[in-house]
């Protein structure tokens, strides 16, 4: 499981929803409107939406691009864009990327060290024209790193995906803010072709698997996603995690916190008393039992916890953090991945 610093891991729990849609797509409860200027036969000038309603205007493809975790390297990655990468800020451990685009990214330029953020001198070098993340903590929340204004003040763009920015307490339901990140993506490198083909094969898996779900008979369950934590930490209403566990036709236990991720009672456990544990593997900081087994034994040997129904009935789905728990192409597996172990307990 992946271990991070404390400036990292508050990051990935305080998460970010970004960026609306360059071209028109139906508007829903979470993807605010794309604004768009006049553009060119090359397609350029493009105006784009990111995290918190910050419009940024490219007049031509970013050429330079510094990512700073994992999650929008994969976006990028499956657009075709590898060639635009000169720096990637790696989060995980071997054996954890994405299959999909894990031999592109086992070729990219890895610019951080110890699972922390690059130095702002390391960025500078590599004379970027673009800046993203998906994280807040890289471009909103960082003491160390320059913010979206402190870039523009040095000339170079940045893009802070909506998908993980969380400046709303609209509940998060489904996948239309990594569908508006890849939009707009599409737009800003003048890949929109390619960006809507590949926004298409996600909702087709997505709307194969629910019908998988519903062939199986699955019944609404109450969820509770778990990632070993001292004190639990689940996710809420307003995240990634709380669309797939909606998606897959069950119920989060803690929909109602209109956070990413909050910290919660084990009081507060027992009385909302979940039917199953998502077992969130690769997340969370230095924990000497960041794997499957040390989190189950963990469960197991706390008294508080014998009598609520899922550790009852040993219900477990695993799901990593890194398919599950931020805004990737990734999610439509971890979908995938949580309806097969719902079937598989049914």
């Amino acid at each position: 499981m992946m271990k991070v610093s404390n400036q990292l891991w508050s990051g990935l729990l305080a998460a970010s929803l970004l960026l609306a849609a360059c071209a028109p797509v139906q508007p829903s409860s979470t993807q605010p409107a794309a604004s768009s200027d006049s553009q060119s036969a090359t397609g350029y000038p493009v105006t784009v939406t990111d995290c918190g309603g910050r419009e940024t205007t490219y007049s031509k493809a970013p050429e330079r691009v510094v990512t700073l975790d994992p999650a929008v390297t994969e976006s990028l990655l499956l657009l075709g864009l590898k060639d635009k990468i000169v720096g990637f800020t790696e989060f995980q451990e071997a054996g954890q990327r994405w299959a999909v685009t894990q031999a592109e990214m086992d070729a990219l330029n890895v610019i951080n060290e110890s699972m922390m953020y690059p130095s702002k001198e390391a960025i500078v070098a590599l004379s970027p024209d673009l800046v993203t993340s998906v994280y807040p903590s890289a471009l909103l929340e960082n003491k160390e790193l320059p913010d979206r204004e402190g870039w523009a003040k040095l000339g170079v763009n940045s893009y802070l995906m909506q998908g993980e920015c969380h400046l709303s307490t609209t509940p998060v339901t489904d996948f239309s803010l990594l569908y508006t990140d890849l939009r707009n993506f599409g737009a800003i490198f003048g890949v929109k072709d390619r960006a809507e083909a590949e926004i298409a094969k996600l909702q087709a898996r997505v709307e194969a698997l629910q019908k998988k779900a519903k062939d199986a008979g699955l019944q609404p369950l109450t969820m509770w996603s778990y990632s070993g934590e001292q004190d639990p930490y689940p996710a809420g209403g307003v995240g990634t995690p709380n669309a797939i566990i909606t998606l897959a036709g069950a119920k989060n236990a803690f929909g109602d916190v209109l956070r990413d991720y909050d910290a919660i009672s084990w009081e507060e456990i027992v009385k909302r008393n979940p039917d199953v544990i998502w077992v969130m593997t690769s997340a969370g900081e230095g924990m000497f039992i960041n794997e499957l087994n040390g989190i189950k034994e963990k469960l197991a040997a706390d008294p508080r916890l014998v009598n609520i129904t899922a550790m009852q009935k040993q219900a477990f789905v695993v799901v990593s953090y890194n398919e599950g728990g931020v805004t990737t192409p990734r999610n439509v597996d971890a979908l995938e991945q949580m309806i097969n172990g719902l079937i598989a307990l049914k």
